[in-house]
């Protein structure tokens, strides 16, 4: 059995709006250049050994259609509002793995200074839990998005697309 041990990932990140939130979801795949692949949602777990690369390397080592795991945060709203997704990134010390946290939040008065930090805190307690010990650095990505239109939807994602 072949094991499925990412070695690779980057991050995707968009927002789009729709007539229905089908829609705004593909539109923000497009916006985040990540249309063209079946995103297989998975957990947290990032590899020691797997490396962080350009989002325009790592998508042309996908085919069209082709399956690709991904730890993916989405928000969207119908109607007025601001939505917010982000995933941080705990790297690990030594032979330890590291987290992806996924962190999304929608509303009227979102701050984004405030939401980015509780993502990053997040990613630094969850790390800490579990080895005693602050991670290595943290990494956090993110969009931000306000609707206007009462009648459409609003669609964001980040995604940290792994390559196994």
């Amino acid at each position: 059995m072949k094991r499925l041990v990412p070695f690779a990932f980057f991050i995707a990140k968009g927002f789009g709006y729709g007539e229905s939130y089908i829609e705004s979801f593909e539109n923000a795949l497009r916006s985040a250049g990540i249309e063209k692949l079946n995103i297989v949602p998975v957990s947290s777990i990032l590899p020691y050994s797997c490396r962080k690369i350009s989002k325009e390397e790592g998508i042309k080592l996908f085919e069209d259609g082709e399956i690709a795991f991904a730890i993916l945060s989405k928000e969207s709203i119908k109607g007025c509002g601001s939505v917010f997704a982000s995933v941080s990134i705990a790297y690990p010390h030594a032979m330890n793995h590291g987290y992806f946290i996924e962190f999304h939040e929608k509303g009227n008065e979102l701050d984004e200074r405030v939401l980015s930090e509780s993502s990053r805190e997040i990613a630094r307690r969850v790390y800490t839990s579990k080895f005693s010990a602050e991670p290595r650095k943290i990494e956090e990505y993110h969009v931000i998005a306000r609707n206007e239109d009462e009648d459409k939807y609003l669609t964001a994602v980040v995604a940290a697309v792994l390559l196994v």
